[in-house]
């Protein structure tokens, strides 16, 4: 399969794989050269579209179902988890909390026996506050079967697929970045301090355990390993991009693509 960019007459070609990914092929020509881009593409609405809608949080599991949690409008206590089947593409409510439930579901993660839900209260303005709790509800059963306070003031917390959550917090101007075992009995292991000027914003951390931090201040992401203690500043991305960005998740996958989203105004970065 070809993919032709008429303004720079140059075709690319796929593999039957590529092709088949999903994503939009495009060609980038800057002062580095010619670079090729693999783009999501817009397919359709997972979640339909309707007005009163208030969703948190969305993860996807291996089998590519999608599971969202929807506050109620009238009461943000008042909750729900559903679960998306791409094959039949029904939408099925899988969890249903009242308003005495006092869990308030703000970020989602799945791993192979466990559904993570990271409770935490939030201010007037309905930003999250920095403490709270780590929920794990069993894939067989949706029942809670481990649980764990945090009680760092963390900026933001990513998991990694082999069993630890990495959070980011700062105070009086330095940086740690601190690992808890979901290990029974699951809590905090051990918090590592980052050299490097930053002020991050954001985390994201590879299946080898590879910290990714974002600096929007400085327009950059300062990569930190827990094992050696190596740092490492990365620079190739454009500073007007992450300068002042205020994202709204960060994530990475299995390739080493960095995920970065924003909803003022929408937006979806890749590195």
């Amino acid at each position: 399969k070809t993919v032709a960019d008429s303004e720079f007459k140059v075709q690319v070609i796929e593999t039957d794989a590529q092709w088949k990914s999903g994503l939009w092929s495009s060609l980038d020509f800057t002062s580095d050269g010619l670079s090729l881009f693999l783009n999501p593409a817009f397919d359709s609405w997972v979640i339909p579209e309707r007005i009163g809608f208030h969703g948190d949080d969305i993860v996807v599991d291996e089998c590519g179902q999608t599971y969202w949690t929807e506050r109620e409008t009238s009461d943000a206590n008042t909750w729900s988890l559903f679960r998306h089947n791409p094959i039949t593409d029904q939408v099925e409510l899988v969890l249903a909390f009242g308003p005495c439930s006092e869990i308030n579901p703000r970020e989602l993660w799945l791993d192979q026996n466990y559904l993570w839900i990271f409770d935490r209260d939030t201010d007037a303005d309905g930003k999250s506050l920095p403490k709270g709790r780590m929920l794990a509800f069993s894939r067989d059963n949706l029942q809670i079967v481990l649980e764990f306070v945090i009680e760092d003031d963390l900026i933001d917390i990513d998991f990694q697929p082999n069993g630890y959550f990495y959070a980011v917090t700062k105070e009086n101007c330095r940086t740690q970045v601190c690992r808890y075992s979901t290990a029974v009995p699951p809590g905090k292991n051990k918090c590592f301090t980052v050299n490097t000027p930053i002020d991050p914003v954001a985390i994201a951390v590879t299946e080898e355990g590879l910290v990714y931090l974002l600096d929007a201040v400085r327009g950059r992401f300062v990569t930190f390993d827990p094992e050696t203690g190596r740092e490492n500043v990365l620079c190739s991305a454009p500073e007007s991009v992450l300068k002042d960005i205020e994202p709204t998740a960060m994530q990475i996958d299995a390739r080493g693509v960095l995920f970065l989203a924003s909803s003022n105004p929408a937006t979806l970065h890749m590195f």
